[in-house]
Protein backbone atom coordinates (compact mmCIF):
# COMPACT_ATOMS: atom_id res chain seq x y z
CA UNK A 1 0.00 0.00 0.00
CA UNK A 2 1.37 3.64 -0.85
CA UNK A 3 2.52 5.98 1.37
CA UNK A 4 -0.26 8.73 2.30
CA UNK A 5 2.90 11.07 3.36
CA UNK A 6 3.21 13.75 1.30
CA UNK A 7 6.80 15.39 0.62
CA UNK A 8 6.84 19.05 0.34
CA UNK A 9 8.83 20.12 -3.20
CA UNK A 10 10.95 22.72 -2.51
CA UNK A 11 11.58 25.07 -5.91
CA UNK A 12 14.64 27.28 -7.51
CA UNK A 13 14.30 29.65 -4.88
CA UNK A 14 13.71 27.91 -1.83
CA UNK A 15 9.74 28.52 -1.96
CA UNK A 16 7.55 25.84 0.16
CA UNK A 17 3.81 26.04 -1.37
CA UNK A 18 1.62 28.19 0.60
CA UNK A 19 -1.26 25.59 1.91
CA UNK A 20 -0.02 21.79 3.44
CA UNK A 21 -3.16 19.49 2.87
CA UNK A 22 -5.49 19.85 6.35
CA UNK A 23 -4.06 16.92 7.54
CA UNK A 24 -0.81 18.29 7.78
CA UNK A 25 -1.78 21.60 9.62
CA UNK A 26 -2.29 21.38 13.51
CA UNK A 27 -5.78 21.29 15.32
CA UNK A 28 -5.84 24.54 15.89
CA UNK A 29 -4.50 25.97 12.75
CA UNK A 30 -7.53 24.00 10.63
CA UNK A 31 -10.01 25.87 13.12
CA UNK A 32 -8.40 28.79 15.81
CA UNK A 33 -11.65 28.63 18.41
CA UNK A 34 -11.03 24.65 18.60
CA UNK A 35 -8.69 26.19 21.67
CA UNK A 36 -11.20 27.77 24.01
CA UNK A 37 -13.92 26.25 25.59
CA UNK A 38 -17.16 27.45 24.25
CA UNK A 39 -19.17 26.21 27.43
CA UNK A 40 -17.89 28.88 29.64
CA UNK A 41 -18.45 32.64 29.30
CA UNK A 42 -13.97 33.07 28.89
CA UNK A 43 -14.40 30.81 26.40
CA UNK A 44 -17.06 32.91 24.64
CA UNK A 45 -15.80 35.70 24.86
CA UNK A 46 -12.38 34.88 22.99
CA UNK A 47 -14.28 33.28 20.40
CA UNK A 48 -16.26 36.04 19.61
CA UNK A 49 -13.30 38.82 19.89
CA UNK A 50 -11.19 36.42 17.38
CA UNK A 51 -14.19 36.42 14.58
CA UNK A 52 -14.87 39.54 14.89
CA UNK A 53 -10.91 40.12 14.59
CA UNK A 54 -10.61 37.76 12.44
CA UNK A 55 -13.72 39.61 9.97
CA UNK A 56 -12.10 42.57 9.62
CA UNK A 57 -8.60 41.52 8.63
CA UNK A 58 -7.56 41.21 5.10
CA UNK A 59 -5.58 38.43 5.10
CA UNK A 60 -7.13 35.96 7.86
CA UNK A 61 -6.17 32.65 6.30
CA UNK A 62 -2.64 32.98 7.31
CA UNK A 63 -1.19 31.50 10.44
CA UNK A 64 0.44 34.30 11.36
CA UNK A 65 -2.50 36.34 11.18
CA UNK A 66 -4.70 33.82 12.96
CA UNK A 67 -2.15 33.25 15.65
CA UNK A 68 -1.96 37.08 16.14
CA UNK A 69 -5.57 37.70 16.53
CA UNK A 70 -5.87 34.55 18.93
CA UNK A 71 -2.96 36.25 21.05
CA UNK A 72 -5.36 39.95 20.80
CA UNK A 73 -8.77 38.01 21.94
CA UNK A 74 -6.90 36.39 24.70
CA UNK A 75 -5.08 39.57 26.06
CA UNK A 76 -8.27 41.75 25.83
CA UNK A 77 -9.68 39.19 27.89
CA UNK A 78 -7.61 38.97 29.98
CA UNK A 79 -7.74 42.50 30.77
CA UNK A 80 -11.00 42.65 31.08
CA UNK A 81 -11.16 40.05 33.65
CA UNK A 82 -8.24 41.85 35.49
CA UNK A 83 -9.88 45.12 35.21
CA UNK A 84 -13.15 43.45 36.67
CA UNK A 85 -11.47 41.92 39.66
CA UNK A 86 -9.95 45.59 40.49
CA UNK A 87 -13.56 47.38 40.67
CA UNK A 88 -14.47 44.51 42.88
CA UNK A 89 -12.02 45.71 45.43
CA UNK A 90 -9.41 42.78 44.61
CA UNK A 91 -6.12 43.02 42.16
CA UNK A 92 -3.54 45.15 40.93
CA UNK A 93 -3.84 48.54 39.00
CA UNK A 94 -0.54 47.62 37.80
CA UNK A 95 -1.34 44.73 36.31
CA UNK A 96 -4.32 45.96 34.55
CA UNK A 97 -2.32 49.01 33.01
CA UNK A 98 0.21 45.81 31.95
CA UNK A 99 -2.26 43.97 30.55
CA UNK A 100 -4.58 46.71 28.70
CA UNK A 101 -1.14 47.66 27.30
CA UNK A 102 -0.16 43.90 25.67
CA UNK A 103 -4.09 43.86 24.30
CA UNK A 104 -3.54 47.61 23.01
CA UNK A 105 -0.31 46.28 20.99
CA UNK A 106 -1.68 42.87 20.01
CA UNK A 107 -4.81 44.56 18.20
CA UNK A 108 -2.63 47.28 16.99
CA UNK A 109 0.07 44.76 15.49
CA UNK A 110 -3.66 43.04 13.73
CA UNK A 111 -3.28 46.42 11.37
CA UNK A 112 -7.46 46.64 11.45
CA UNK A 113 -8.54 49.20 9.17
CA UNK A 114 -10.45 52.07 11.31
CA UNK A 115 -12.50 53.01 7.82
CA UNK A 116 -14.09 49.21 7.62
CA UNK A 117 -15.63 49.63 11.45
CA UNK A 118 -17.69 52.32 10.49
CA UNK A 119 -20.88 51.05 10.03
CA UNK A 120 -21.95 51.31 5.86
CA UNK A 121 -24.71 53.06 4.86
CA UNK A 122 -27.55 51.17 4.19
CA UNK A 123 -30.41 52.26 1.65
CA UNK A 124 -33.10 53.46 4.07
CA UNK A 125 -29.88 56.61 5.02
CA UNK A 126 -29.74 57.08 1.58
CA UNK A 127 -33.51 57.36 0.63
CA UNK A 128 -33.58 59.43 3.69
CA UNK A 129 -31.09 61.87 2.16
CA UNK A 130 -32.51 61.99 -1.21
CA UNK A 131 -35.77 62.85 0.16
CA UNK A 132 -34.03 65.58 2.22
CA UNK A 133 -32.75 67.32 -0.42
CA UNK A 134 -35.72 67.46 -2.45
CA UNK A 135 -37.61 69.05 0.47
CA UNK A 136 -34.87 71.54 0.23
CA UNK A 137 -33.70 71.35 3.63
CA UNK A 138 -30.94 73.77 4.65
CA UNK A 139 -27.32 72.33 3.85
CA UNK A 140 -28.67 69.54 1.63
CA UNK A 141 -27.24 71.01 -1.34
CA UNK A 142 -30.29 71.23 -3.20
CA UNK A 143 -31.15 74.39 -5.30
CA UNK A 144 -34.47 76.20 -3.57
Amino acid sequence: MPSAAVTLQVDLFGEVPDEPVPMRRSRVSNNPLCRNNSGTARGRRVNDLLRSYLRAMSNRSNCFAQADALRAAELTVAAEEVRADLLAGNGDANAVVRLENLAARAVRKLGLDPEQAKPRRTFADYAREKGARKAGNPGSGAAP
